[in-house]
């Protein structure tokens, strides 16, 4: 209670206990109130524990001046309540060319092809929306140092017996009235390293969750494409699979130079599979990347994804494999060249 809080007309407390009457009381008005004996029989207080005395509001201000501060009541913030807004359970464009500029980043950059698909059932667990998504992160971070670590068995008196690798992931959540809230994940692991990282997985989750929970809750998929542009292929093909939440009336805008701005139905462009049906959902972001294919790591190499260029017939082409590879030989070329301009130094 704050001092301001006190009305500045003139009142009195008849009929209260003197000695239970002190600065830290004073400072809980409710106990106060309590303890008056207003409207009382005054036979009940006759017998010589009570006596009647007038309390002014100025007796109250000038006892709250000089109590100690710990006695003073303070102000406490709940914590709301509420429950948090809903959101529809439909991708925007922009949240579906996150995950698109990622994957393609990834290609360009180091070659890098999504070769798992994992599928997480939160509902199968037995947790809301807000705990999946909780746990998804915690999950994803874990898994980033599994693979930073390494995956190969260490062997004492062996030093870096294990290469890591940096995970690369990205991440879409859906929500269905069949299967319920899960989440999908495409992520790129080491070569042979599938069948550890489900083992770890689901020790981790359950590890997480605190308690065990269905073998169909989580479901790990290869990548079995034989070829590069089998790979690929797969790859893309999983991303439009994720993608098949984007809104009906999303669309894509570009400016020509020449013809002005145009715009076209952005699924029509992706080409997603076909869309669901599905209930709002109570989290603000529905897909995510990892930090090494952010926005900020394209920015930092200067990267202009298919997308941004509105190379539309080049969307699915895996042309940034080839890419790579002009850079990676164009890197190597130079690096020959330096040591051979050092070694010809005289």
């Amino acid at each position: 209670m704050k001092c301001d809080l006190l009305d500045d007309d003139p009142w009195a407390i008849t009929e209260i206990r003197a000695p239970d009457f002190s600065a830290a009381q004073v400072a809980a008005p409710a106990a106060t109130q309590d303890s008056a004996l207003t409207d009382e029989d005054p036979a009940r207080v006759d017998d010589g524990s009570w006596s009647i005395t007038t309390v002014t509001a100025e007796d109250v201000r000038a006892a709250w001046a000089t109590a100690p501060a710990e006695a003073r009541s303070k102000s406490v913030t709940k914590k709301s309540t509420s429950p948090k807004p809903l959101r529809p359970a439909y991708l925007t464009a922009p949240e579906v060319q996150k995950v698109y500029d990622a994957m393609s980043y990834a290609m360009w950059k180091d070659g890098v092809v999504m070769n798992s698909h994992v599928i997480i059932m939160w509902s199968m667990m037995g947790l809301s929306e807000a705990e999946g998504d909780k746990i998804l992160h915690d999950y994803l971070e874990k898994a980033r140092h599994w693979c930073k670590v390494g995956t190969k068995p260490r062997q004492r008196r062996v030093a870096n017996m294990r290469v890591g690798r940096k995970l690369r992931y990205v991440w879409v959540h859906e929500n269905d009235f069949g299967r319920g809230f899960h989440s999908h994940i495409l992520l790129y692991l080491p070569d042979g390293a599938c069948k550890r990282f489900e083992a770890w997985s689901r020790e981790a989750l359950t590890h997480v969750v605190g308690k065990p929970f269905p073998k169909e809750a989580f479901c790990l998929r290869p990548n079995r494409g034989k070829t590069e542009r089998g790979r690929v292929g797969v790859a893309w093909t999983w991303f439009r699979y994720l993608s098949k939440q984007l809104r009906r009336d999303s669309k894509i805008y570009w400016r020509d130079s020449e013809t002005g701005i145009h715009e076209a139905w952005a699924r029509e462009v992706i080409k997603p599979w076909r869309i669901r049906e599905s209930p709002p959902i109570p989290l603000k972001h529905l897909t995510g990347v990892s930090r090494n294919m952010h926005v900020g790591a394209r920015r930092n190499d200067r990267y202009v994804s298919r997308w941004d260029a509105c190379l539309f017939d080049e969307f699915y082409s895996g042309n940034e494999m080839s890419e790579w590879r002009q850079r990676v030989e164009y890197e190597r070329r130079q690096k020959n060249y330096q040591e051979l301009i050092t070694t010809l130094q005289i």
